[in-house]
């Protein structure tokens, strides 16, 4: 008989206690209400668990980069956001119709030239004058030209150092690592510039920032759709606007460059509005071969293009992840509320 009570006491040592496990996942409970593995809360997933329930409640997910409780700070984020389903819908399908339709006004020539008048100059002016602020230039840009003095000054690179300054004040205040990151960067990319370029090697890049940097002033107004739900540019529908603007001036940039590899006519060279273009001053002045200014063009492209696909797909996966809490949130409130009514 001791012998038969001794064997089930080193039995039940063998045993996990169900108190000591995660009534979610089974882990090892640890210190805390929340379990660390699967973020649950040991006291209502232990209510959950115990309640009959046609259906299992979704897994709670770790939605952000801090894995914060139940996701709060993602879905607070997406709060304003009705419907994120629809909001997912909208991550998948606007963007490439919107380059699908700037590309195919391009490719047949309909409308071609309002989305470079509209569109695609003002992104190119401003290219250039971003470029030269950075590099200590008194830029003005306007429609078809931007104003560059010969020589650096002190106005512009001071304004876009207090703009710096307080785009990092405004990201620490609202803890925004990528308002942060692009404060830091602008404050970089100044000091290099105006600080270290030469004088001609800085003019050099404020001529190719034209195309250049008007492709990546594209994309980023492309990738911001799916992001800054608790902004204006999402509630004010802003994003819609810009959006657009970023396909359009994409398409009306690239697509000469891309044409060009076969016709070299459709490389915008020679004389513009009284003044040489850009490609003509890069191989004039600057020593480039007409081979160099296309292919760095293409490559930069393709690189801008990858970018985009980059922010596509996160924000279509954030745009999952809010519906997969939500549909947790929902759950949790109807359990919640089958347990009020059942007592």
């Amino acid at each position: 008989m001791a012998a038969q009570e001794g064997g089930n006491a080193r039995e039940d040592q063998t045993k996990p206690k169900t108190a000591a496990l995660c009534a979610w996942c089974d882990a090892p409970r640890a210190a805390g209400p929340t379990c660390p593995k699967c973020s649950a809360n040991y006291e209502k997933a232990a209510r959950i668990k115990s309640g009959k329930r046609s259906q299992p409640l979704a897994k709670p997910l770790k939605v952000n980069e801090s894995e914060e409780l139940w996701g709060e700070r993602f879905m607070n984020e997406w709060a304003p956001v009705n419907d994120p389903a629809f909001e997912q819908k909208l991550c998948v399908w606007v963007i490439p119709c919107m380059l699908g339709l700037t590309f195919l006004m391009e490719a047949f020539g309909v409308g071609d030239g309002m989305l470079r008048i509209v569109f695609g100059m003002p992104v190119h002016e401003l290219g250039h004058a971003i470029v030269g602020w950075l590099s200590g230039f008194n830029s003005v840009p306007t429609l078809w030209k931007t104003l560059i003095p010969e020589n650096r000054g002190y106005i512009g690179p001071l304004i876009l150092l207090a703009g710096s300054g307080y785009l990092i004040y405004y990201a620490r205040l609202k803890s925004n690592g990528g308002l942060m990151l692009m404060g830091v960067s602008s404050l970089i990319l100044q000091c290099i510039g105006t600080l270290f370029l030469e004088l001609n090697t800085a003019l050099l890049l404020v001529t190719w920032g034209g195309d250049g940097v008007g492709m990546m002033l594209a994309i980023g107004l492309m990738a911001g759709f799916s992001f800054g739900k608790q902004t204006g540019w999402y509630k004010d529908y802003l994003r819609w606007g810009f959006a657009f603007i970023g396909a359009a001036a994409f398409a009306d940039i690239t697509s000469p460059w891309w044409t060009s590899l076969s016709d070299l006519s459709a490389v915008p060279y020679g004389m513009t509005g009284g003044t040489h273009t850009d490609t003509y001053k890069l191989i004039h002045s600057h020593g480039w071969q007409m081979e160099e200014v296309i292919n760095r063009y293409v490559t930069l492209s393709v690189v801008c293009g990858f970018v985009l696909v980059a922010f596509y797909v996160r924000g279509i996966k954030q745009a999952k992840q809010a519906v997969l809490c939500r549909k947790a949130a929902a759950a949790l409130e109807g359990s919640s509320s089958q347990k009020t009514g059942e007592v």
